[in-house]
């Protein structure tokens, strides 16, 4: 219905269908308080999403405190200050909340942040009128939304806690209804008909549980229709096949004539099937069928114009994909025309046409570049003054624009509750068990059987009581990392070289660097490094998918030679080192590394590696043992310089900060401002 009426002509309009209540914001309300009651656990906390879908329904980001209560504002003060810092106070806890102590929590910081008791809350609250009325405002939409329900068990306290938000609604929401006449007769079909079906029936008192209670509650609002205003002498009129007995129209047009929506397809009765209706003198598929057929004959007969639209193709009808096809009142009416014409009609011959559409190809919209501005200019002028660690250059080489909204605007990405695995805090947590394991070596020489698998293992256990992770994960998340953690742990320690000095754990370095005539600082906190044979190694733990670098990046000149001559205008390389460069965090390492004491003079360094803590605990080296001496000295010295020194120089003078399209962007929380 609604996208006919969408595509009507612009003209007055005569609708005798009704809209499904279900279908409405105010249903939708309704059934976002049963699923707020439904995740209720016995002490009392009911599962965030829920709860964060009730707190950012349109309806209730709309209440206002009713004008008689407050002289700030003469249509009344809005909600919305607090319920955005309810919904960032949810948004940053656990995955059950009680909403109570949320919302109790919450107003005696912001209250007393006001008088000034508080210790420091969320902030933004002296100039958004926040005060004590406004407090009192939320506690009473939270208990109509969800305290009252705690003990909702029959129908009529259903009926009781709907009458409620009705009266919310048109207390707190009364300047909602005279903009949207349409959901304010939803509101009064759910006062008039629905509040009163529930609280008077045989079932009202009996006691029910909340599955079986809701689940009634929602099938009587699917039952209910919400009527347009009727203007039966309007020209244009939108009504049911069955509406159209006893009216005859000049120019009719029929929609979606197809077998399953006209006669319509047989309905399945296991308590009266078709065969026993007939018998029991009751309506079966015949005589709908028959009274379909005189409904169709009859309009068609008595308009001088009809035209009937179907559509042939595939329809998903959730197991299997049925073929719609056209109704036998079409095949009818064609077989009549057939037998006029002597022969077959053709799609697009006479009277059977093709509903042709224009074809409009969609416009493409390139994705948002950033000029370089002055503004935009001195905010990365400011960024390149500050020392950078390698994550900084890493953002930037993977997606320039990302690295503008993330890193020079301090857009912070909207924060959900962790639902599911959380790769951050298995790292954090593999990162400490080993820094308290090497710790105590730093200095001297670690051989095989000094960190035993037991004493890592032990480690884990400690650390794992001690961050959190048992409380944020999943049951099966936090059983796995229990059986996997010490797995992992083992692999590493097979892994490791029988001995090896170690030189340093979780160091911090920084190097100064020249670019373009300026003066940078990179820096870096190394995870370890070891002396081997082979001389120094930086390492650097990964639990999750480590990059690769392969050997043709370094040992290629067409792209080092376009880096070497870039300059702003020029084509720019950075897509093409993208790609070839997953990471430059270990070129950064050892860059870092060896030129901090002595930038003219380099530190001796042999190569850096990846740590696959997530697989088999190996190494994964930058450069390997393939190289000769001069061939690493090389990259070392000269490629690695070179390679941070076009990073820096490209960040400082790109006219234009470019999106990069890639995998990437399925999981950039900045996709949106791009498109």
């Amino acid at each position: 219905l609604m996208p006919t009426l969408h595509h009507l002509p612009r003209k007055d309009v005569n609708i005798s269908l009704g809209y499904p209540l279900d279908r409405s914001l105010l249903a939708r309300l309704a059934d976002t308080v049963f699923r707020v009651r439904e995740s209720r656990r016995p002490d009392g906390r009911t599962h965030w999403r829920p709860l964060l879908d009730l707190i950012r329904h349109p309806y209730v980001r709309m209440l206002r405190l009713p004008p008689e209560t407050t002289d700030a504002r003469p249509d009344g003060k809005p909600l919305r200050p607090l319920l955005r810092l309810l919904e960032e106070r949810l948004r940053s806890g656990g995955r059950l909340a009680d909403p109570a102590a949320l919302t109790a929590d919450l107003l005696d910081e912001v209250l007393g942040d006001l008088d000034g008791r508080g210790s420091g809350g969320p902030g933004r609250t002296d100039d958004e009128g926040c005060d004590e009325a406004l407090g009192q405002g939320l506690e009473h939409v939270m208990n109509v939304l969800v305290g009252s329900w705690e003990k909702v068990d029959t129908l009529r306290g259903a009926a009781a806690g709907l009458a409620a938000l009705c009266d919310l609604l048109l207390t707190y929401g009364r300047h909602i209804w005279p903009r949207f006449p349409l959901d304010a007769e939803c509101l009064f079909r759910l006062m008039q008909r629905v509040i009163p079906h529930l609280a008077d029936n045989a079932l009202a008192d009996d006691a029910l549980p909340p599955d079986t209670l809701f689940a009634m509650i929602r099938q009587s609002l699917a039952d209910e229709r919400v009527p347009f205003e009727a203007d039966p002498l309007t020209g244009l009129q939108v009504l049911g096949m069955l509406e159209t007995r006893l009216l005859r129209f000049d120019r009719v047009y029929l929609m979606d004539l197809t077998e399953d929506r006209l006669p319509g397809a047989p309905q399945h009765d296991p308590l009266l099937p078709d065969n026993l209706r007939g018998l029991l003198g009751l309506p079966d598929t015949r005589r709908r069928d028959a009274l379909a057929a005189h409904t169709f004959h009859r309009l068609a007969a008595g308009a001088r114009d009809v035209y009937l639209f179907w559509q042939e193709g595939v329809e998903s009808s959730g197991l299997l994909d049925a073929k719609k096809v056209r109704s036998r009142f079409v095949e009818e009416a064609l077989w009549q025309e057939e037998k006029t014409a002597g022969r077959r009609l053709a799609p697009g011959e006479g009277p059977l046409r093709t509903a042709a559409f224009p074809l409009v190809t969609p416009h493409r919209r390139d994705r948002a570049i950033i000029v370089r501005s002055e503004s935009v200019a001195a905010r990365m002028e400011s960024l390149l003054a500050e020392p950078l660690a390698p994550t900084g250059l890493d953002a930037y080489i993977r997606c320039p624009a990302r690295f503008f909204r993330e890193r020079m605007c301090a857009i912070r990405p909207l924060e959900e509750v962790l639902e599911g695995d959380d790769p951050r805090g298995v790292g954090e947590l593999l990162h400490k068990v080993l820094l308290r394991a090497y710790e105590p070596y730093a200095g001297r020489t670690v051989r095989r059987g000094d960190i035993d698998e037991a004493r890592l293992t032990a480690l884990f256990r400690e650390e794992l009581d001690a961050c959190g992770l048992r409380e944020r994960l999943p049951a099966e998340s936090q059983l796995m990392l229990e059986a996997a953690g010490p797995l992992r742990l083992k692999s590493f320690l097979a892994a490791q070289p029988d001995d090896f000095l170690l030189v340093q754990v979780e160091a911090r370095h920084a190097a100064p660097l020249e670019a373009a005539g300026r003066s940078h600082v990179l820096y870096g906190v190394l995870d370890r490094v070891d002396k081997r044979p082979e001389g120094e190694i930086i390492l650097d733990y990964k639990t999750g998918r480590h990059p690769q670098v392969p050997a043709a990046f370094w040992r290629g000149d067409d792209l080092w030679e376009r880096l070497d001559a870039w300059t702003p205008g020029a084509p720019d390389p950075l897509p093409e080192l993208a790609d070839a460069l997953p990471s430059i965090q270990l070129p950064c390492y050892l860059y870092i590394y060896s030129r901090e004491d002595a930038p003219d003079e380099p530190r001796p360094v042999a190569d850096a590696a990846w740590v696959h803590l997530a697989g088999d605990g190996a190494e994964v080296p930058l450069l390997g043992p393939k190289w000769s001496d001069e061939e690493r000295a090389a990259i070392l010295h000269t490629r690695i310089p070179a390679l941070l020194r076009f990073v820096l120089t490209h960040m400082r003078a790109a006219p234009e900060l470019r999106p990069r399209p890639g995998p990437h962007c399925a999981w950039c929380p900045y996709v949106g401002a791009c498109r």
